[in-house]
């Protein structure tokens, strides 16, 4: 039987795929910005985000160390080579979130805005705890290394994204001391909306595949905390 984290793996290397494919990529964009528009309406971060996304190719970013996120969005390469992040991921099939340890940050960078120092003050360099949430050290600290090519230049104008299959408030994922900024896409949803997109877009059928390994994985996750199918016809392409 596929424990959790391996089937999170799974997930998270499926979105990757999703996100990093031309055709797949803008339809899992509308369905995603269709949910989030619908949740949070003039969110001036999404706003942001749909015209950066308009304006160039936008594909997925893996983290190869932990600690970090479990994906970033990002747009195309600049003439420096240096692509900016525009959203950040993070991916929950039923588990609460880590609390690493407070050292993790030794030696990150900080992010350059205020919030990132009120983070960095209330959770950080504090001797009540030993330990930190995970998204307060994703919104606080560089996570992504230095020769990666990536840039975040407001932290303020980044989507802050919970993937959860639970469809739970940050708030309550989360022991953060900030997680206002963190936006939910009901995972169980979006399965469900790229799903019936992609009957309606005349995919290929290698794109079509990779959205049906997507929902597949969202399908076994939800059944396996006993939330029921998004999708009950969802299969693994053969």
């Amino acid at each position: 039987m596929m424990t959790q984290f391996p089937l999170e793996a799974g997930l998270n290397e499926a979105l990757w795929y999703l996100f990093s494919s031309e055709g797949p990529s803008k339809l899992a964009n509308s369905v995603l910005v269709r949910q989030l528009e619908e949740r949070y309406p003039n969110h001036s971060a999404l706003q942001s985000f749909k015209r950066k996304v308009a304006a160039g190719a936008m594909r997925a970013y893996q983290p190869p160390t932990a600690p970090a996120p479990d994906l970033a969005l990002i747009g195309p390469d600049d003439l420096n080579g240096n692509a900016e992040i525009l959203a950040v991921v993070e991916v929950k099939i039923g588990a609460s979130g880590n609390v690493p340890l407070r050292s993790s940050a030794d030696g990150m960078r900080l992010i350059s805005d205020p919030e990132a120092v009120r983070i960095r003050l209330e959770a950080f360099e504090v001797d009540t705890f030993d330990r930190a949430s995970q998204i307060d050290l994703y919104r606080a600290y560089e996570w992504w290394p230095t020769d990666s090519g990536l840039k975040l230049t407001d932290a303020t104008d980044v989507l802050w994204l919970l993937f959860d299959v639970k469809n739970r408030a940050a708030e309550t994922v989360f022991e953060s001391v900030a997680p206002a900024e963190w936006l939910t896409v009901d995972l169980r949803r979006f399965a469900a909306d790229l799903d019936t997109a992609r009957s309606q877009e005349g995919l290929s059928r290698d794109h079509s595949d990779l959205i049906a390994v997507v929902t597949w994985h969202i399908n076994l996750a939800a059944k396996k905390l006993g939330l029921g199918e998004a999708i009950p016809t969802a299969r693994v392409p053969a």
